[in-house]
């Protein structure tokens, strides 16, 4: 039984905190509105995941957190250290780990990795402003499975400008 991928980059972060670790910044007004628009379009493909995870930075976190709330989502939620500021590579290794018995996964992460992962799972480049992401239905059984070198085609690709 194939298993749905949604790649979520965080939603717009604030920068105008001074002093603040890059780590610790929050979403600014124009992320949370974002990260509700993902969640309502998210809903209306009928892409609801059973496991959302994300990288362990606040903006990650929060928009993860309000993507929950939009969704009435009551699953399980993983902070992965290994999604701030990753590489491709990091991204396999935290996708290859995931459960089995979770089918339906969003996985909520920062660029410029998230880009270079999205694209090359997709064969493609794509652009992937904030709170943008792509779905897919990957064909294998087990996560550990999960092959970035065999593109696949995403079933959906949402951004939200």
């Amino acid at each position: 039984m194939p298993v749905q991928l949604i790649m979520m980059r965080h939603a717009k972060s604030d920068w105008s905190l001074p002093g603040v670790p890059d780590h610790e910044r929050p979403l600014n007004a124009r992320g949370r509105g974002e990260a509700a628009r993902a969640a309502q379009a998210l809903r209306g493909l009928g892409w609801i995941p059973d496991l959302i995870v994300s990288s362990t930075a606040r903006r990650a976190r929060s928009t993860a957190k309000r993507v929950a709330r939009r969704l009435a989502f009551h699953g399980d939620r993983w902070l992965a250290p290994d999604l701030y500021l990753p590489d491709v590579d990091r991204i396999v290794g935290v996708l290859r780990s995931l459960p089995d018995r979770s089918r339906a996964v969003l996985v909520v992460g920062h660029n410029p990795g998230w880009e270079a992962m999205v694209g090359r799972l997709a064969g493609e480049p794509v652009a992937l402003p904030t709170a943008a992401f792509a779905c897919w239905n990957l064909p294998i059984d087990h996560w550990a499975a999960f092959d970035v070198d065999r593109p696949v085609r995403p079933a959906a690709l949402w951004c939200p400008r």
